[in-house]
């Protein structure tokens, strides 16, 4: 269309199917009014949002129309006005499942690792050296008041991290070190970014991650990436396009 590019609309179609399982193309033709045909083609596609997007069904029938809702209206399109790209679902007819549902708990406790790393820093006010007092009497509620402040002022924060500790009496020195339950916790990220490039068909590599990497299983990882999720991505969105698209032109096939 005149706003955007095929690959922008590929782009968009493809992150909306990674996300939602689900992308909508609307098939603006010469007269709206009149159904999608040779003799009224298509001029222009138009990507419209999945989470926006509703399906209706007949009893009989089966998919019968959609409803898009924007800015506090509802617009009704025919089927034939529509090109629903859809990944399987074993759950509906109607929708798509994303690839991402396999990854809900994945998802979930990544981003509580990143949160969780980020509390670490801005929060613990862990230093790496801990100064206790060395006198048996308790200390008064004035010096746990005063030590208290200090130690946040002077070391919470990631800018104050591994900062030494000190007091105005005599102390003893403790090394403090994070525990191997935390130094675990971090690890689960790892593992999460496994996880994920595995749903989608990505080798480590290729996502970035060269801890295990070398010349040759990258450029292996590389034709894995090509034979196993591009190509097949690619047939699908393009057996998609001949099957619903190219019946409005006929004696033309859409290849990559």
């Amino acid at each position: 269309n005149d706003t955007e590019t095929f690959t922008q609309l590929m782009i968009t179609s493809e992150s909306w199917l990674a996300l939602r399982g689900n992308s909508y193309w609307e098939l603006a033709t010469a007269r709206p009014n009149a159904p999608t045909s040779p003799t009224n083609p298509p001029l222009a596609i138009f990507h419209l949002e999945p989470d926006n997007m509703s399906v209706e069904v007949d009893p009989k029938e089966g998919i019968s129309g959609y409803t898009y809702a924007i800015n506090f209206r509802k617009v009704k399109f025919r089927k034939d006005q529509v090109i629903h790209h859809k990944y399987f679902n074993p759950l509906s007819t109607k929708y798509g499942l994303s690839p991402l549902s396999a990854l809900r708990y994945t998802l979930a406790s990544d981003l509580s690792a990143l949160k969780w790393n980020k509390n670490f820093f801005t929060n613990s006010a862990v230093p790496r050296v801990l100064l206790s007092p060395k006198r048996d009497e308790a200390l008064t509620d004035a010096e746990v008041e005063q030590i208290a402040r200090q130690w946040r002022e002077l070391y919470k924060g990631e800018d104050n991290a591994h900062k030494t500790a000190a007091m105005p009496i005599a102390m003893d020195v403790n090394q403090l070190s994070m525990s191997a339950k935390d130094a675990e916790f971090l690890g689960l990220r790892q593992v999460n970014k496994e996880e994920i490039c595995a749903v989608f068909g990505v080798p480590l590599p290729i996502a970035g991650d060269l801890s295990r990497a070398t010349y040759n299983n990258i450029t292996r990882a590389e034709k894995i990436l090509w034979d196993e999720a591009l190509v097949p991505e690619l047939n699908f969105i393009a057996d998609n396009i001949n099957e619903n698209l190219g019946v409005y032109f006929p004696g033309t096939k859409f290849v990559w």
